[in-house]
């Protein structure tokens, strides 16, 4: 029905809401990873949340650290900055090749079995 009363409209997403399904996505993957831990470890990586979610040009140098010691422990979880990269760009030229970039790295870590990442068409 939508097609029919509006045949040459284009899908589009905003960058708040693509970036808060990214970060929805990375939280998925935190609970997954945090999963393997013992509980003291698990308890940390639960409560660190917000510092993960944190974009790292914000972070203190102490939270950077420990949100780089995180990103060590899985290759998935170290998207999280390809994902902030591709949102902050100043144009639409280097949007598609960040976004490029982001859905390789995605399909490279085989994150569609474990999320419900929305993987954007590019145009």
């Amino acid at each position: 029905m939508v097609k029919t009363a509006f045949p040459k409209a284009e899908i589009v997403a905003d960058r708040f809401h693509a970036l808060r399904l990214a970060i929805y996505a990375l939280e998925q993957i935190r609970k997954e990873v945090q999963k393997n831990f013992h509980t003291k470890r698990r308890k940390y990586f639960k409560h660190a949340r917000t510092l993960l979610i944190k974009h790292k040009e914000k972070l203190e140098p102490e939270e950077l650290e420990q949100v780089s010691n995180m990103l060590t422990l899985s290759k998935e979880l170290a998207l999280k900055e390809l994902a902030y990269d591709r949102f902050a760009s100043p144009d639409i030229y280097t949007a598609k090749k960040r976004l490029l970039a982001f859905k390789m790295a995605v399909q490279a870590a085989n994150l569609a079995r474990s999320t419900k990442l929305p993987m954007p068409t590019q145009n």
